[in-house]
């Protein structure tokens, strides 16, 4: 998977560059394959193994390196709006079929949405790690 350092940075604030944090986290058993200027920014190559699906994404390698370099994760605080009552009529049928190991189901509507262009920094962040 492709890990630019700015991005990863976001969650985790290590102070090393991208060689220092490729050869820890080679250390500690991933295969950072190299790393790459994209668009003058250092991105890691890493080579995640089927065992560690925990680190298939951004977050999931931020807490890796958060634990190699004894860092606390730096998470995003989202805004929550009120809940707001749904309308009753909409076509949604939920069965649960083993509600032991299903004991919550939640539902979020989300309204007010329009298709538009992604923001500029959503397209730079897709490009980096080759979306």
């Amino acid at each position: 998977m492709k890990l630019p350092l700015t991005w990863l940075k976001e969650f985790v604030p290590v102070k090393a560059g991208a060689d220092e944090i490729a050869r820890r986290l080679t250390l500690s058993g991933f295969e950072v394959e190299g790393v790459a200027t994209v668009e003058g920014e250092p991105v890691l190559e890493v080579n995640v193994t089927p065992n560690r699906g925990d680190c298939l994404s951004i977050l999931g390698m931020a807490r890796e390196v958060g634990a190699i370099f004894g860092i606390p994760l730096n998470l995003l605080k989202r805004e929550k709006s009120a809940p707001r009552p749904v309308k009753r009529d909409l076509p949604i049928s939920v069965r649960i079929v083993a509600p032991k190991k299903c004991p919550r189901y939640s539902l979020a509507v989300i309204s007010g949405l329009k298709a538009a262009s992604s923001p500029d920094w959503l397209v730079r962040r897709l490009s980096l790690v080759g979306i």
